[in-house]
């Protein structure tokens, strides 16, 4: 794809030849591995997760003040060209707000928060809805991550890339067997761990001065990975 700016296709390292077993099972000559793709992207879209919450000893003028609240951070958004349909609202709830005092939760008044999600393309409005949140009372960005708005094409392609990238390891490992590898026998994607923090502001040593406030989108890493098993066409003597 065009819009991808590299690809680095890595083999892992686990795998494993199977020839004969144990009575009653299958003794098909086989070769198992696992293969990996990563597509690097430039970022196109900021993803936004913001929590409003609001404190008070009566709930029903909490209620109405984290409203107010919530219309504010809204408007922001409005005023700085986030569209409605990328803007999400949830997790709206309120009750007692609570605090351990030894082992024994006290309670010291009532809490309404709601969790507000959005995703922006335009990067260079970053500072001014950083300011502008911060403004707000109550209101706290959760996070911040760089996002590609065709991640879901990227990772299409990757797991082709994987597939290919789990044969070329198959013939790897039977060459020197001088055997030949043949049609795949089973086919699955492999779960990838994730770390939730990775091209996250949040994560960013960010400049105190606001008005100097930049940042640098650099890239994202789309993975998949697969685990194939392959029959070896092994040569008889």
């Amino acid at each position: 794809m065009t819009a991808c700016s590299g690809l680095v296709m890595s083999l892992v390292a686990a795998a494993t030849i199977g020839v004969a077993g144990a009575s009653g099972e299958d003794l098909t000559p086989h070769v198992t591995v696992s293969g990996t793709a990563v597509i690097q992207v430039v970022p196109d879209q900021l993803s936004w997760n913001v929590t409003v919450r609001t404190k008070g000893q009566k709930l029903p003028s909490i209620a109405k003040e984290h409203q107010g609240a919530v219309g504010k951070v809204l408007a922001l958004l409005r005023a700085s060209a986030v569209k409605e349909a990328d803007t999400q609202t949830e997790r709206m709830r309120f009750g007692e707000d609570t605090q351990y005092d030894g082992h024994k939760a006290v309670k010291v008044g009532y809490v309404a928060s709601t969790s507000v999600g959005f995703t922006t393309k335009e990067f260079n409005s970053y500072e001014g809805l950083w300011n502008g949140l911060a403004a707000i009372d109550g209101v706290s960005v959760d996070a911040v991550a760089f996002e590609s708005a065709g991640e879901a094409d990227y990772r299409a392609e990757a797991r082709q890339k994987a597939v290919v990238a789990a044969r070329e390891k198959a013939k790897a490992l039977a060459s020197p067997l001088g055997a030949s590898v043949g049609e795949p026998l089973v086919l699955e994607e492999a779960e990838l761990s994730v770390d939730p923090w990775s091209n996250n502001l949040t994560r960013r040593d960010l400049a105190e001065d606001r008005a100097a406030m930049a940042i640098a989108p650099g890239r994202v890493a789309v993975r998949a990975r697969v685990k194939a098993t392959f029959r070896l066409h092994v040569p008889t003597k």
